[in-house]
């Protein structure tokens, strides 16, 4: 397996050589600024003549060292290309790892030229935020049906439904035991008088019912016969015979006084 060897890593010749060579160009541009403005002195005092000619020559010199360099810095990057070009040949051995680092880490990558293994340190990036909720999906196919659970607790008592119907009158059912008696019910409305019926038999002498009040003082009646009139102290009145009012008084019976 071939690895390419890129600009700006480990060695890489053409930056540090092109870096030199502007680096040398700007020094002999101010170097040649120098020059001429020493030139333009000497132009008017010639005691700075001798100087303004030695800084041209170290300008002049200068330019030369600065297309020297130039020309090596060119040469540095031809290398450096061909150094890029090249590439290394593993074969089939070599091994790429790659792990995660905790978030904040710096990034690692290591090479073992034994193995051949390059190990790459890769840091957590930050949570991103949440997303957008995303379309809600096609409905999915039926599922098997589940086993049955257990019977939940009775509900609360629903409310009356609509009375249905009448249906079909079913077949007589046995008679059932006769129940208990009922309570008396109310007295009905009085009937109409049945037919007089036989005159019963005399019942047995009820109780003597209680003295009732005195009644009014009624008119004097006529004289009756009354007792006889007489009789001495100690007789009695007796009956003569069986008539009424025959009566007599008497101090004796069956010849005995009394």
């Amino acid at each position: 397996m071939s690895i390419y060897r890129g600009p700006g890593g480990a060695g890489d010749a053409t930056n540090d050589a092109s870096s030199q060579a502007v680096i040398a160009t700007q020094k002999a541009a101010e170097a040649t600024v120098s020059a001429n403005a020493a030139a333009a002195s000497a132009s008017s005092a010639s005691s700075a003549s001798s100087s303004a000619v030695s800084a041209r020559n170290a300008a002049q010199a200068a330019q030369t060292a600065a297309e020297t360099a130039e020309t090596n810095a060119e040469t540095a990057q031809t290398a450096a290309e061909s150094a890029r070009d090249a590439t290394l040949n593993f074969g089939n051995n070599l091994q790429v790892d790659v792990s995660t680092l905790s978030a904040g880490a710096s990034a690692t990558v290591t090479y073992n030229s034994a193995t051949p293994i390059i190990s790459f340190g890769i840091p957590r990036g930050d949570t991103g935020a949440t997303g957008a909720t995303g379309p809600q999906g096609p409905q999915g196919i039926q599922g098997p049906a589940g086993a049955t659970g257990a019977t939940g607790p009775q509900g609360p008592q629903g409310i009356q439904g609509p009375k249905g119907d009448k249906g079909d009158t079913g077949d007589t059912g046995p008679a059932g035991a006769t129940g208990a008696t009922g309570p008396q019910g109310p007295q009905g409305i009085q009937g109409i008088q049945g037919p007089k019926g036989d005159t019963g038999d005399t019942g047995p002498q009820g109780p003597t019912g209680a003295t009732g009040a005195t009644g009014p003082q009624g008119p004097t009646g006529a004289t009756g016969p009354g007792v006889a009139s007489g009789g001495a102290a100690g007789t009695f009145l007796i009956k003569n015979s069986t008539t009424d009012y025959d009566t007599s008084w008497t101090s004796t019976i069956d010849g005995g006084t009394y």
